[in-house]
């Protein structure tokens, strides 16, 4: 029923499919701003040819929270060059600081442009960290990352690519108070491409802050006699920073404890 409904406001109202005259209909039927996630859905696809971009990926949210399964056939009834230009006007938004705004088109852009899916998750995923959503932005950066080793055309082969996706999901990780799977991510981004690592970390979190998540690793592990571990977390933390004196004496410890004819692993 829903589906017949907005083929038939969409395209009924005149038989020019003149949008303004549909939109006056839709009015008329449900008032200036209707209420039922139906008519908002149909009013957000007629929005968007209107070219009121922000307004219609509200009414399309609204829409998808109330019934998910509905979406692809309200994005279809868009012309990509439409949802193309919708997530265009999120990627400014986003650049412009609009963090909220931005989030509800990309979560449109998300689904309306499939080959650049990845792209729009890495921009929703800054939003939500930008707006202290951390826990939100590594879902997102979740997916994008599970990409990484896929062959698909979405995701770009350049490793630069994905260390700052890695990079960013582990500052949000520190962040939320869950600095073992940051590591895990810091570690493999300094593996990849160091330099594109350290410029990330720099812009993030700081190459001191993170240097002492590295040594917090590093003790972890060494209190537990996992020394190959904490030597490795030793090693990326000095790459980090250093000039980290305690990084520097808790290496020395370990590497006397690997010499060591006493030790046992």
């Amino acid at each position: 029923m829903l589906m017949t409904t907005i083929v038939a406001v969409c395209f009924g109202p005149s038989p020019s499919g003149d949008v303004k005259a549909a939109s006056s209909h839709l009015c008329q039927v449900f008032g200036q701003e209707p209420r039922d996630a139906a008519a908002q859905a149909r009013l957000g696809v007629l929005e968007t040819w209107q070219q009121k971009y922000c307004s219609a990926a509200h009414r399309l949210s609204k829409a998808n929270e109330k019934d998910s399964s509905i979406m692809d056939f309200l994005l279809a009834l868009i012309p990509f060059n439409q949802r193309k230009c919708m997530a265009q006007e999120a990627s400014m938004l986003s650049s412009a600081g609009q963090w909220d705004q931005a989030i509800t088109l990309l979560t449109i852009a998300v689904q309306a442009v499939g080959h650049h899916r990845l792209r729009y998750l890495r921009q929703r995923a800054a939003c939500f960290a930008q707006l202290g959503l951390h826990e939100r932005a590594i879902a997102d950066l979740d997916r994008v990352i599970e990409k990484h080793s896929q062959p698909d055309p979405s995701c770009i082969d350049d490793p630069r690519i994905c260390v700052e996706d890695m990079c960013r999901r582990g500052r949000s990780l520190v962040l939320c108070s869950r600095e073992g799977a940051a590591l895990e991510d810091f570690t493999q981004a300094l593996g990849l491409h160091k330099e594109q690592a350290l410029q990330c970390v720099e812009a993030g979190l700081g190459r001191q802050r993170l240097a002492e998540c590295f040594m917090r690793g590093a003790l972890q592990q060494y209190g537990e006699q996992q020394l190959n571990k904490a030597w490795t977390l030793i090693e990326c933390g000095l790459v980090v920073d250093g000039e980290n004196a305690e990084l520097r004496r808790l290496r020395a410890r370990v590497k006397r404890d690997v010499a060591s004819p006493c030790n046992v692993n």
